[in-house]
């Protein structure tokens, strides 16, 4: 009996190459499926048919304006005291722009500018300037609850005390306006980080002008000669620099998200102002202050801003119109650098003592922008 070598050979090959076809079908059955690539730097692109590279935008803001330190007056409901000394008895609120007397009303301002897409490395190039004009007003009257006022603003004697408090102030009013201008420059590069985030970090110079009229009155009904008005000016110029970092999360259907935040420290000065005569006081002669004041200084600021956006093509990818809808928070601090004061100026030797009532300038509200890319 003879053993076929040949044919036991050739089973136990067939063999051998059947059980690697059948293992490699079951290891690349356990591969793992390929995964979206997320390694995404490249710059953003609209992808127009013929851009220009260019695009201009305008904005209309909404904004609520606020100060600290902006109060004017003390409302004393002490009844009891029928002159106003020193040392007064208090009981009752303080009044003004602040606290639980506040009320600030929405102003309408404007922001316009362009940008410029260069070659190099997709670099941006954005300038825009803002523009708003807040103004608010307040007014108290005592009438017949036998209150008085105190006025913040004045000399703690700059009353028409006479022994009564129908000499008292009895009413009082105040106007505040505040017009901003400010103006930035920023370089950035808008890039993708993932499919559907988009970073723009950014960096410039912004300059600022802010110029504040504040103005108080307090008077009395019985004597028309007691009528105070306290004028004062508060401007403030400045120029720094500024960084931050925009950025868009789109959601599909060209719709996105966008929170927006920068800061800046700009270095400038204040140029202030405070008159105010009083004709019937305790003083003799008449009290009268004309202060000016230029102190250099060091502003920082710092601006939020987020909202939706939503943009269409148009001419056949000429152009891309773009709508944005959000909310802005801005922070200007040491904004307030006028003077109170705080003892006597009609004690016989008219010493003026007063300390600076520093203040933090806040600007918030709605804004909503149109912009067409080319």
């Amino acid at each position: 009996m003879s053993f076929k070598w040949d044919y036991t050979l050739s089973k136990a090959m067939l063999s051998c190459v059947a059980l690697f076809g059948l293992s490699t079908n079951a290891f690349a059955a356990k591969e793992p499926e390929k995964k979206p690539n997320f390694a995404f730097s490249y710059p953003k692109d609209l992808c127009l048919t013929d851009p220009r590279d260019f695009y201009f935008y305008v904005e209309g803001v909404a904004f609520q304006g606020a100060e600290t330190g902006l109060d004017f007056a003390i409302i004393n409901n002490n009844v009891s005291q029928t002159a106003y000394t020193n040392n007064p008895a208090l009981q009752g609120s303080v009044f003004g722009f602040t606290g639980n007397n506040e009320d600030w009303g929405y102003n309408f301002g404007t922001r316009i500018g362009f940008g410029v897409n260069v070659d190099h490395d997709a670099w941006n190039f954005d300038f825009d300037w803002l523009w708003v004009n807040v103004t608010n007003s307040n007014s108290f009257s005592t009438g017949t609850t036998g209150a008085t006022i105190l006025p913040i603003w004045l000399p703690l004697d700059a009353l028409p005390n006479t022994g009564t408090n129908t000499n008292n102030y009895q009413n009082t009013s105040g106007h505040w306006q505040c017009i901003v201008n400010v103006v930035d420059a920023t370089l950035g590069k808008p890039y993708y980080i993932s499919r559907k985030v988009i970073f723009n970090p950014h960096f410039g110079l912004r300059f600022a002008q802010l110029d504040q009229d504040f103005g108080v009155s307090y008077g009395n009904s019985t004597v028309s000669a007691n009528q105070v008005k306290f004028q004062t000016e508060n401007d403030f110029i400045g120029v720094g620099a500024r960084v931050g970092i925009n950025t868009d999360w789109l959601l599909g259907c060209g719709f996105k998200l966008f929170s927006n935040v920068s800061a800046s420290a700009l270095a400038g000065w204040f140029d202030t102002t405070q008159k105010f005569t009083i004709s019937n006081s305790v003083s003799t002669p008449d009290n009268s202050v004309n202060l000016t004041n230029n102190p250099q200084a060091f502003v920082p600021n710092l601006e939020l801003n987020l909202g939706l956006d939503w943009g269409t093509y148009l001419d056949k990818k000429q152009y891309y119109l773009d709508f944005r809808a959000g909310y802005e928070f801005q922070v200007w601090w040491d904004q307030l650098h006028m003077r109170q004061f705080v003892t006597s100026v009609g004690n016989g030797n008219n010493s003026y003592q007063n300390v600076t009532a520093p203040g933090n300038l806040t600007l918030s509200g709605f804004t909503f922008k149109i912009q067409l890319d080319m």
